[in-house]
């Protein structure tokens, strides 16, 4: 199974949210990068990472 996830980071990357559906996921973050430069934050940003589990049915996050 894939899941789609809204991304954003600080000082770390955080997890937001996720979607089964790329649409859906995509147009999350785009409200969330919405929401951000309408409260001054020009230079934060979301995106959406697709993951899908392993032979062992667990993914883990990059959190890079």
């Amino acid at each position: 199974m894939k899941i789609y996830v809204v991304e954003t980071s600080g000082d770390y990357t955080t997890q937001i949210g996720f979607s089964t559906s790329r649409k859906v996921a995509e147009q999350k973050a785009k409200e969330l990068i919405e929401y951000f430069h309408s409260h001054g934050w020009e230079n934060d940003t979301a995106w959406v990472t697709e993951y899908s589990e392993g032979e062992n049915l667990y993914c883990e996050f990059n959190n890079e």
